[in-house]
């Protein structure tokens, strides 16, 4: 009989078990906690969505270029979709733990009130992050560079070039051309040179001895002309390869320049080709001389 009881006694105490885990289910359903799940599964599914809708703006921009060079509205539209990405996230989870405080009793307006006096409170030590997120503001509102986009900028005496791998309000993100990785502060960024705008430049001064400066002249300008009529290398030039001439000239050496204009971010490899070129041409012709390149962004 005491065995009987005891068993008993087991089974009363499991189904009580049970009965209580599901009235406690039922009770938080009944709980703020069912909104609370719902705010913040609403929140993630919205983030998703934004990102989602912003992701597939941006592969319908890049479409827009050809397969040399990116255009400039696929090139903007990397750098301001990371940028409304960022801030719809931001904006989203404010909101949603905004919402999950109300929902758990938590005044929010003495939250929001509070976070007022701080802000007043450190403000005054916050005047180089406001001077940041209002330079990066005009820099994606002028379109004065993006992501993918060659710079060159002077930031606190110092001249660093690479390339926009992500700009946001607050700062720019440059890869050098030595792979180093800079975070730059918009608010720094001084003069810059964008290297990829439009169109850019190659600039070649030869020296040579001022009596083969005519044969000299003549071999660079079959460079020009061949460079010019080769397949791989005509769709990078946006104008006729020349040959100005004398650059400089001086007792025992003159320069003589070549100048071509080519699509964003190709100067470096036709700057390359016609170096190459160039000296093949002067020793097959027996003319000395060394190249001194210049590029220039458009």
């Amino acid at each position: 009989m005491a065995a009987v009881t005891e068993e008993g006694m087991r089974e009363h105490m499991y189904h009580l078990g049970e009965a209580t885990f599901w009235q406690s289910v039922l009770d938080w359903l009944k709980s703020p906690g069912i909104s609370i799940a719902a705010v913040i599964a609403s929140a993630f599914i919205l983030v998703r969505a934004v990102k989602f809708a912003l992701h597939r703006t941006e592969r319908r921009l890049v479409r827009v270029g050809d397969d040399l060079v990116p255009s400039e509205a696929a090139k903007r539209g990397r750098t301001i979709s990371a940028v409304l990405g960022s801030l719809a996230s931001v904006v989203v989870w404010t909101v949603a733990v905004l919402v999950v405080f109300d929902r758990l009793g938590i005044k929010t307006s003495s939250i929001i009130a509070s976070v007022g006096i701080l802000g007043v409170a450190i403000g005054f030590g916050a005047q180089s992050l406001a001077k940041d997120l209002v330079s990066g503001f005009f820099i994606l509102a002028e379109g004065q560079f993006g992501v993918g986009d060659v710079i060159r900028a002077q930031i606190a005496g110092a001249t660093i070039t690479g390339k926009v791998e992500r700009v946001t309000l607050r700062t720019t993100i440059v890869r050098g051309t030595d792979g180093e990785f800079q975070v730059v502060p918009n608010g720094e960024l001084r003069v810059v040179a964008n290297l990829s705008k439009d169109w850019a430049r190659v600039v070649l001064d030869v020296p040579v001895a001022p009596a083969q400066i005519a044969a000299a002249t003549t071999a660079m300008r079959e460079v020009a002309a061949s460079i010019k009529s080769d397949p791989d290398w005509e769709p990078l030039l946006l104008s006729e390869p020349e040959v100005l001439g004398v650059e400089e000239l001086g007792k025992d050496e003159a320069a003589l320049r070549f100048s071509v204009r080519t699509r964003p971010l190709k100067q470096w490899d036709v700057s390359r080709e016609v170096r190459r070129r160039i000296a093949a041409e002067f020793a097959a012709n027996g003319i000395s001389g060394e190249v001194n390149d210049d590029v220039d962004s458009g």
